[in-house]
């Protein structure tokens, strides 16, 4: 049964690594980006919005300047959305590998012995 568990295991974290590889390629691709969100009224107006020192702060974003600074914007989210799928993989991967320690572990000398 352990040999089958760790196989399953060994695969699953295999699959795990090669996901973070490719989360990383995307981390490290060197993108222009501005550390807020953009949003844009109904009368047309956009706006950035970030939180500095707890404080939600606004920005306006002149009309010429709409389209670069709404990709930029777009690419923080972005960045900020695989980091965390990057942060959650990681985790799972320690769990995993944490399983894998604790199967491959034989029983402490001197117990009962297992049938």
């Amino acid at each position: 049964m352990k040999k089958h568990e760790l196989s399953t295991l060994s695969q699953t974290i295999k699959t795990l690594i090669r996901e973070r590889n490719q989360l990383e390629r995307l981390l490290l691709k060197q993108e222009s980006m501005i550390a807020a969100s953009f949003y844009k009224k109904k009368n047309g107006a956009c706006y950035l919005s970030t939180s500095i020192n707890g404080e939600s702060r606004h920005r306006y974003v002149r009309k010429s300047d709409e389209k670069q600074i709404k990709k930029q914007a777009l690419e923080w989210r972005k960045f900020s959305q695989t980091i965390s799928k990057w942060s959650k993989i990681n985790q799972t991967l320690e769990q995993n590998i944490r399983i894998i320690g604790q199967l491959r572990c034989e029983p402490l000398p001197g117990g009962k012995k297992k049938d």
